[in-house]
């Protein structure tokens, strides 16, 4: 798995907000958002749920997910936002404890030293300690024994990776796995806020875009490396999304796109059989 896709730091701060209340309104992202409550109580809502979040306390949205933070006096945060592709399972929404040697704090404070000063290579060492940082996550997110549903999810999100230029059969996967695809739908959802057909093209999406920018192939070239039926339906899906084409997003050196959360039938569309 080439390491500009499996994660990137979209903003790293720490801050302290001193005697003065807080409201931070509802809202959402397209990556994770992690807030790691140093001092006093920050109070979250997500998915009609309300969290009283004390220190040593980490708060985890997904992508997609809206939620909202307050707090009545003084408190102290770390706070990221980050993409991740799934590549070691699901990160699932939930407010939980750092460890007694609070070892997310000390992985957060050394990706801040580095992201802070910006000395050289910063970012290859803010992007290996971000990976400890993910498998820590996933550590403390459940210390008891995968479910076989996180066994089921890490296969397909390995299977789509490792195919993703190639036309997939969602169903058939499912069956594969010894699910209905509507039930498959719904873990894969439920984990990933998104169905597997949106998954796979955003993976298609970001090859796509890697090779804009750091390639000379041609769009026919790229599209097809890529699993799009054809160029033309590789430049309308990606001018729809971002509202540039392939071309102008190649020859920028200063555009940085989000990968988009799709809607089921822009995912049906553009997940035509690839054009032999």
């Amino acid at each position: 798995m080439d390491d500009a896709v499996f994660t990137h730091i979209e903003f790293l701060k720490h801050r302290s907000y001193d005697n003065e209340k807080v409201v931070v309104p509802p809202h959402n992202h397209y990556f994770y958002e992690m807030t790691y409550v140093l001092d006093g109580c920050l109070y979250t809502d997500m998915n009609n749920k309300h969290y009283e979040c004390e220190p040593n306390s980490i708060i985890l949205v997904p992508p997609n997910v809206a939620h909202a933070h307050n707090s009545n006096d003084r408190y102290e945060v770390i706070y990221m936002g980050f993409y991740y592709n799934g590549l070691f399972g699901p990160l699932n929404q939930r407010v939980f404890k750092d460890d007694d040697e609070k070892t997310i704090l000390r992985l957060l404070r050394q990706m801040l030293e580095e992201y802070d000063n910006t000395e050289k290579y910063y970012e290859n060492i803010c992007g290996e300690l971000q990976k400890i940082f993910i498998l820590n996550m996933l550590r403390l997110q459940d210390n008891n024994r995968p479910s076989n549903n996180d066994a089921v999810l890490k296969y397909a999100v390995s299977y789509m990776q490792d195919h993703y230029y190639d036309d997939i059969d969602m169903q058939e996967l499912a069956k594969s796995l010894g699910y209905s695809y509507h039930h498959f739908r719904h873990i894969f959802k439920e984990n990933f806020n998104m169905p597997p057909k949106q998954f796979l093209l955003n993976q298609r999406m970001q090859y796509a875009m890697r090779l804009l920018r750091t390639t000379n192939k041609n769009i026919s070239e790229i599209s097809r490396n890529c699993g799009f039926s054809s160029a033309t339906r590789f430049i309308s899906s990606f001018k729809a999304l971002f509202n540039i084409s392939p071309t102008q997003y190649r020859n920028s050196d200063t555009i940085n796109l989000d990968i988009c959360i799709f809607s089921d039938d822009t995912a049906d569309a553009d997940l035509r059989p690839t054009a032999q």
